[in-house]
């Protein structure tokens, strides 16, 4: 057995100008959260989708209330951490923890791409249309979204009916005869 355990703790090159050479893991926070009493900034729907849709975000990117929490601590590791609200059932009905740093200006959560993926999913974001530069789109709520998705198929369907058009005349006659074409002069005559 090489290495065995949760991963809670890893190295950071910038830490040790901050009194840390270690910063939290995403990997054991579920672990670790609950023996950790401050360094934790409370966090919305919009704050983690903002978190894990933008590499450094600057502090006003959160909410006011995040944004004071932030604003409180100092530089380095912190835990965000979404409560649920079970008034509202639209919005994740499971608590979502992510470790990440406090910057002098910025926040940055850091979570490996496929818990990123994950959890963007989990609220509602298209991830891989964000991954084509389109921009962050809801599936439940966004009419221009949903606009363009019904053209690019209104604009396949129109190209796959021209493409039939082109088929049905190198394969058969104008009417639409699906005989192949013959010479017309030719069709009785042996030789």
């Amino acid at each position: 057995v090489i290495n065995t355990g949760v991963k809670v703790w890893s190295r950071n090159s910038d830490g040790e100008e901050f009194g840390s050479a270690f910063r939290l893991a995403q990997e054991g926070i579920y672990t670790l959260q609950p023996y950790i009493r401050s360094r934790i900034i409370r966090v919305s729907v919009e704050d983690i989708k903002v978190l894990l849709t933008q590499e450094n975000p600057f502090l006003s990117k959160l909410e006011d209330d995040a944004h004071a929490q932030a604003k409180k601590l100092g530089m380095g590791s912190i835990v965000l951490k979404y409560i649920p609200n079970p008034n509202n059932p639209a919005e994740p009905q499971c608590p979502i923890q992510l470790c990440g740093w406090r910057g002098k200006t910025s926040i940055r959560a850091f979570v490996p791409r496929n818990e990123r993926f994950h959890y963007l999913r989990m609220l509602g974001v298209e991830v891989f249309r964000d991954k084509q530069g389109l921009g962050q789109k809801r599936r439940d709520g966004d009419k221009e979204g949903k606009e363009e998705v019904a053209d690019e198929v209104e604009k396949e369907e129109e190209g796959a009916v021209e493409n039939e058009e082109d088929l049905d005349l190198e394969n058969g006659n104008e009417n639409r005869s699906s005989e192949p074409k013959t010479d017309s002069g030719n069709q009785g005559t042996s030789s």
